[in-house]
């Protein structure tokens, strides 16, 4: 060999040498060979911080003492399969380092026939692989807990592309869609589910959420649900909006039960309509009768005018009471004046003396609750005892309303002939808007049968727990 072609090897070498250096600086790896015949591991690189021992060549079977898996012996097949076969391989595994500390170490194996005096070994490339691979635990623990969520969600949770194609849908909201199974609904458009009106509104809700806006609509399903659906921009690897993430829940319950309310309160204007005018009306045209007789023709004696006025202050008395009963019924006055208490207890001392039930009743509130929280429960209270009375068959009917502003319980009890067994799936009308009401406020409504015979209805509101609406 040439002078020259020794000085061009021994560059070439030291570049190699160069190379090596800012690769392990670069990207921390540890180049090692094994050598069957010896079972050393010997060190050809190291990065700075050690993957292996920080001094000396060791053998293969004292490393493998420190391995917790793959199995020991598992891992000395791979390297005999690499001198048999010299194929690449890789190879991870997790070791315990000097410091106790377990390390996920990923290795390219390959066969090295460099030195034919020694025989073929095994040439190693190995990289620390643990931060990469405990953020990957973590993002599939993650993963694992947030589909699980979503799955085990009551509402409906899913994820439409930019081409309105389903990417995504949980069990929830495919029952809501009417679809058997979400799978089914996955890769479809999603705007074959809506009703045709709705599609326009639906396609500028997904332009807009692609734009980055975040909001609420109300749409109609295929088959015939009201849904509410809340959606925002899912963000793509580029951070730019490439899907909209929705959540949807039903209404239709709300909805029938918002067209019930209207109808009852049609019916009820309908009802005060007939009361004034079959009752006030007729009451207020008799005495103005009276009085056109009055002025037309005088009465013939003091006594006659006395016994006139007397009839004219009766009528005008019996008007007063009913519109003061008609009033009650639209806007209880005592509400304003001495609050639910006060109300309640008009309202009870009222009935006390109508009708054949027995009325008992305690009233004890230490402190008003909120304006808007006391007229629900006053209304509650007031189709509570209607139904009892109408509807229990008892004789007794015991009222119960104590405590504050903080927190109160109503209770209202019969010994009618109790709760039919399909009474609180079904619920009559009277028992939906009273659950209704008691959602407005937060409260939570319980209705059940009470030893030996009767209904017991009691609605518990606490400000600490539930919001109050505004």
């Amino acid at each position: 060999m040439s002078a020259r072609k020794a000085r061009h090897k021994r560059y070439v070498a030291s570049v190699r040498e160069l190379a090596l250096d800012a690769v392990l600086d670069f990207e921390p790896m540890a180049i090692w060979r094994w050598d069957p015949t010896s079972d050393v591991l010997e060190r050809v690189g190291q990065p700075s911080r050690p993957l292996f021992p920080d001094s000396g060549d060791f053998t293969l079977d004292w490393w493998l003492e420190r391995v917790t898996f793959p199995p020991p012996a598992e891992i000395r097949r791979a390297f005999a399969t690499v001198i048999d076969s010299a194929e690449p391989m890789m190879l991870e595994v997790e070791v315990l380092d000097a410091a106790g500390s377990l390390r996920t170490l990923h290795s390219s194996l390959t066969r090295d026939d460099s030195n034919p005096d020694r025989g073929p070994c095994v040439l190693g490339v190995t990289r620390d692989l643990s931060t990469q691979r405990g953020l990957e635990r973590d993002k599939y623990g993650a993963d694992l807990r947030l589909k699980a969520s979503i799955e085990a969600a009551p509402y409906g949770v899913g994820i439409v592309e930019a081409d309105y194609i389903c990417s995504a849908m949980n069990l929830s909201g495919a029952e809501l869609l009417g679809i058997a199974e979400p799978s089914h609904f996955i890769g479809r458009d999603a705007r074959l589910n809506l009703q045709p009106e709705d599609v326009p509104e639906y396609e500028r809700h997904v332009r807009r959420i692609l734009a980055g806006a975040t909001e609420s609509i109300e749409l109609k399903s295929g088959t015939g649900r009201y849904l509410e659906v809340t959606a925002s921009p899912l963000p793509g690897p580029d951070g730019r909006p490439q899907a909209v993430f929705s959540i949807f829940r039903d209404l239709s319950a709300r909805k029938d039960l918002a067209e019930q309310v209207i109808s009852a309160t049609g019916r009820e204007q309908a009802r005060i309509a007939r009361d004034l005018h079959d009752g006030l009306g007729q009451e207020l045209a008799g005495i103005a009768l009276i009085l056109e007789g009055l002025r037309t023709r005088p009465p013939s004696s003091p006594e006659a005018l006395r016994q006139d006025l007397t009839d004219v202050l009766a009528m005008v008395r019996s008007t007063m009471g009913e519109l003061r009963s008609i009033a009650a019924g639209l806007s209880p006055a005592a509400l304003e004046r001495g609050g639910l208490a006060g109300a309640a207890r008009s309202m009870l001392d009222r009935l006390a003396g109508q009708g054949s039930m027995t009325l008992d009743s305690f009233v004890r509130l230490r402190a008003e609750p909120p304006p808007e929280v006391a007229g629900e429960l006053f209304r509650i209270l007031q189709e509570a005892i209607t139904n009892a009375i109408r509807h229990s068959g008892g004789t007794r009917i015991r009222v119960e309303l104590a405590g504050d502003d903080k927190r109160l319980r109503l209770l209202v009890a019969d010994d009618g002939v109790g709760l039919l067994p399909t009474a609180e799936r079904s619920g009559g009308m009277g028992l939906r808007v009273m659950r209704y009401r008691s959602q407005l406020i937060g409260a939570s409504l319980r209705l059940g049968p009470v030893m030996p015979r009767g209904t017991e209805l009691s609605v518990t509101w606490s400000a600490e727990r539930h919001r109050i609406p505004a």
